[in-house]
């Protein structure tokens, strides 16, 4: 995710008094804007951030109107555009690979490193062959025949100031009739 800010501003007023019939000039295009600075502005004048960077936006309104004086005023803009961090750098999980005997249960234990304070993380988990093993919304995988499965556990990480990010792990499962150890 990516904020647009004003690093500086000058304010247009548009004189008081009886609406006028305005027109909007917006120079450099919003065109050139999208392809060749960090920020894109729509002829109504909205910026919308596009890619990290800096632009300087030059908005010019001409206002004009019965009985007025055609009046034109200019401002420039400086806008910064700063990419988010990521709310997770990395996913872990133990252990990476088990062996289970049937019925066995084992518990994964999941990591994950945030991107800094109010980050909050919550768990996602899929087996590959719900036939050869389950696993719970809490990490608890339960053995049911010989095989092998994956066991998918992805964390996802959101918080004010952070880009949302999900990340995915593995661990694998061989489900045997009779051994139990895990690594």
């Amino acid at each position: 995710m990516l904020i647009a800010t004003l690093t500086s501003a000058l304010p247009i007023v548009v004189a008081a008094g009886p609406p006028a019939v305005g027109v909007l000039v917006l120079s450099p295009s919003s065109a050139s804007l999208r392809v060749s600075e960090s920020a894109a502005i729509t002829t109504t004048g909205i910026i919308s951030a596009v890619a990290p960077g800096s632009s300087i936006i030059t908005v010019t309104v001409t206002g004009a109107g019965v009985g007025f004086t055609t009046h034109t005023t200019t401002a420039t803009l400086n806008v910064s555009v700063t990419a988010l961090p990521a709310a997770l750098t990395s996913v872990s999980v133990t252990p990476t690979t088990a062996e289970q005997s049937v019925s066995q249960e084992i518990t994964l234990t999941r990591f994950a490193v945030i991107g800094g304070p109010g980050v909050s993380t919550s768990y996602a988990f899929a087996s590959s062959v719900l036939g050869v093993a389950t696993v719970s919304s809490n990490g608890v995988v339960r053995a049911i025949a010989p095989g092998n499965a994956l066991i998918t556990v992805t964390a996802i990480g959101t918080g004010s100031g952070f880009t949302t990010t999900a990340l995915t792990t593995i661990s694998a499962i061989t489900v045997s009739k009779r051994c139990a150890r895990s690594r």
